[in-house]
């Protein structure tokens, strides 16, 4: 793997066109693979701009050519209210929107972005990472199981277009940082 950079974008105007033409070219490398899980409507350049405000939006670099992007936050869904997670407790950082350009894939620069995500949440106290993705992108599925996430459960996004509304949930836990309940035994 050739030398990279992960860092949190900052200046809205500064790589927004590049952003947007990286996530085109991982849609159009989805759409040729039969994954229809991004379209015009997410993730859009609105979105990019409001992550980038509330510096959640985060770039990875190969010296100076943009590969890969992905959103860190806590906003979980209302749809995953009903998962089983390991916990109920505890705060979780959540992916989303996470590519790399697909001339890039395959090159361990996933990984090191969910390293750098595991690292981040175990530095800051977090008891792990969540994030859901498409079911019919087999790909990310293996590469998150690979990576010691596991599938807590299923949802449906109605938003999405029918016959791609299932997503499956996906969990890590990094830390138990929480206060453990200790009753009678």
């Amino acid at each position: 793997m050739k030398s990279i950079s992960i860092s949190l974008e900052t200046e809205k105007n500064k790589n927004l066109d590049k952003i947007e033409k990286l996530f085109l070219d991982c849609r159009l490398d989805l759409e040729n693979r039969n994954i229809y899980q991004w379209d015009d409507s997410y993730p859009n350049r609105a979105y990019f701009t409001e992550k980038i405000e509330n510096k959640e939006l985060y770039i990875l670099k190969n010296k100076t050519e943009l590969i890969g992007v992905f959103v860190l936050d806590e906003w979980q869904p209302i749809e995953w209210s009903n998962i089983h997670w390991s916990y109920n407790e505890g705060a979780y950082l959540v992916i989303h929107s996470f590519c790399i350009h697909p001339d890039q894939q395959s090159n361990g620069y996933g990984k090191a972005v969910l390293d750098f995500c595991e690292g981040l949440a175990i530095q800051r106290k977090y008891t792990g990472i969540r994030l859901d993705v498409f079911s019919k992108n087999d790909v990310s599925q293996k590469f998150y199981e690979k990576n010691g996430y596991v599938k807590k459960g299923e949802v449906i996004f109605k938003s999405k277009p029918v016959n791609n509304q299932v997503y499956f949930c996906f969990e890590k836990i990094v830390t138990h940082n929480f206060p453990l309940k200790i009753g009678k035994v």
